[in-house]
């Protein structure tokens, strides 16, 4: 069900549900909200599966901890949320497919590659689109772009 969401408010509470864990893997995390942005009108239980799943994704990216830096602005009529980590990145050849269904770089069990397949299909789904830049060895960051409300 689509409400009037507040996206810092939602960036607060993702990351405090999973704060002791990136912790623990020795992840440093910076908010950077933006500042009178308008709420979206969107499922926020969506919105926040797409940004957990980021960040999830960024801290498998960091085996040894890091940075991860979480912004939020707006960009002409659309609200961002850039998920920004200091990992390992992402290889050109995969950064084409990182949005199938089922593709995944993981070697064990622990992912079964649907996570930003389902990613992208609730933003497309809510009007917005996903940009994604990667620097092997320096860090990938994701852009969750969503149309603002009028």
């Amino acid at each position: 069900m689509k409400t009037p969401v507040n996206i810092n408010q939602l960036i607060e509470e993702v990351v405090l549900f999973v704060g002791k864990q990136l912790e623990e893997f020795k992840i440093k995390v910076a908010l950077k909200p933006g500042d009178g942005l308008p709420a979206i009108f969107a499922s926020g239980n969506q919105l926040k599966q797409v940004l957990l799943n980021m960040i999830m994704n960024a801290k498998n990216a960091m085996p040894s901890g890091g940075n991860l830096m979480i912004v939020s602005g707006r960009r002409e009529n659309m609200l961002y949320m850039k998920i920004a980590d200091t990992g390992v990145g992402i290889p050109p050849e995969n950064r084409d497919r990182i949005f199938d269904a089922f593709f995944t770089t993981k070697s064990d069990v622990k992912g079964v590659g649907l996570g930003l397949s389902v990613c992208f299909g609730i933003i497309r789904e809510h009007g917005g689109k996903i940009e994604v830049d990667s620097e092997p060895g320096a860090g990938t960051t994701f852009t969750v772009l969503m149309p603002s409300e009028s």
